[in-house]
């Protein structure tokens, strides 16, 4: 980022500025990069069906910068990143979630991101698109931990994954979620959805299949985690963050 943009972005940030919330957000990521978003609004994730199409995702593993809460990154997630990569063409659902439970190194992130893609080919679509790289350097300089980390080094800042369902039909979402690592194949459940890990496009892969298990509540948490499949060696109860829908 230049040194005007940076001043720029330090001045909307300021306690005096007047400008609302939202607009502040809107202009820190035309700031650091160049991008105007389509939408400034995105809903909870709802107990609404997933869109039909493929289930194949990326799955995004990170922890922010010590300093994101206070400056406000859920309202950033909720205003800029969500409404973003939903209107990028390949994707065809993007969630953002954080980590309620207690840290764990089976899962030693406090954030991951859903990005269901129409389908399996459209990864390259995705992560080729040059809006998608201005937007992954203007997080990385305003979120990120290593701020200046070069092409071959964003993999502090985040690992990326693709993904193939398994098994698992229960498409209905809520505001919980368990998110379950293993190294081996995970057996088929019908209150779970059972994913590979089929390539790393950021990163080291640290887990080769995960379980996900949708829950009607926080309180479900340490229901799901006593009783989790014996093949996972962890459990991450997930918070939604931001989502598109109602």
């Amino acid at each position: 980022m230049s040194d005007i943009n940076k001043n720029k972005y330090s001045n909307i940030l300021s306690k005096e500025n007047i400008i609302s919330r939202r607009s502040v957000l809107a202009a820190s990521v035309i700031a650091s990069t160049g991008i105007i978003p389509k939408t400034l609004s995105a809903a909870h994730h709802g107990n609404k069906k997933a869109k039909k199409g493929s289930r194949d995702l990326m799955l995004l593993v990170y922890t922010p910068r010590e300093d994101s809460n206070s400056r406000g990154y859920d309202e950033w997630l909720q205003e800029i990143d969500n409404p973003f990569f939903n209107g990028i063409e390949g994707i065809k659902h993007y969630t953002n979630w954080k980590v309620s439970s207690v840290a764990d190194c089976a899962f030693p992130y406090t954030h991951f991101d859903f990005m269901y893609l129409d389908d399996a080919d459209s990864k390259d679509k995705v992560w080729g698109n040059p809006e998608v790289a201005k937007f992954a350097q203007g997080w990385t300089e305003s979120w990120g931990r290593y701020p200046k980390a070069t092409a071959e080094e964003m993999q502090k800042n985040y690992q990326v994954y693709l993904c193939s369902h398994v098994s698992g039909d229960k498409d209905v979402k809520s505001n919980d979620v368990a998110f379950m690592p293993s190294i081996n194949m995970i057996p088929s459940n019908k209150n779970q959805q059972v994913y590979e890990v089929s390539e790393s496009v950021l990163g080291d892969i640290r887990f080769k299949y995960f379980s996900l298990s949708y829950m009607e509540n926080a309180m479900s948490y340490s229901r799901v985690a006593n009783n989790r499949p014996s093949e996972t060696y962890g459990v991450a109860h997930g918070s939604i963050i931001a989502s598109p829908d109602i």
